[in-house]
């Protein structure tokens, strides 16, 4: 690849990592919302700052409330932090994926942290299993772990 489509790919990724950053996304032809993570479910908008959780049909209105209240209470949602997360269904448990820098992977504190969370979301909100991902975007790719119990 030349120089100058290099640079133009860096640029693309960069754009594509603000713009999640930001809770955006872009429409595609007909096609249902996607942002940089390439979700594609519905969005529902929580709180007075529109935090985004993408969803599949079979999640209704309450439950998305209940999750997103959690979030807040956690501080995933928050003034300073307004992180994207997605919510769907997996036979009898919920797949949940939260946005997180990929240099954090690693630690294994903040690893316990997810895991609490992960446990306080299935007693507190979603009364299910639930399976948690990280998930984080660069302009190569995107990148998802799962938090193992």
């Amino acid at each position: 690849m030349e120089k100058g489509g290099k640079r133009s790919l860096r640029l693309l990724g960069a754009i594509a990592v603000a713009l999640a950053g930001i809770g955006a996304f872009v429409w595609l032809g007909e096609s249902e919302p996607k942002n940089a993570y390439g979700f594609q479910e519905a969005v529902y908008e929580y709180g007075e700052l529109r935090h985004e959780i993408y969803y599949r049909t079979e999640v209704d209105t309450s439950l998305l409330r209940d999750f997103g209240d959690a979030l807040a209470e956690a501080g995933y949602f928050g003034e300073q932090y307004g992180g994207i997360a997605r919510l769907v269904t997996e036979g009898e448990a919920y797949r949940v994926d939260l946005a997180y820098p990929e240099r954090l992977w690693g630690d294994e504190a903040f690893l316990e942290d997810m895991r609490v969370l992960a446990e306080d979301l299935r007693t507190f909100a979603l009364e299910r299993p639930v399976r948690l991902y990280l998930v984080d975007v660069d302009e190569e790719g995107v990148y998802e772990k799962r938090v193992e119990e």
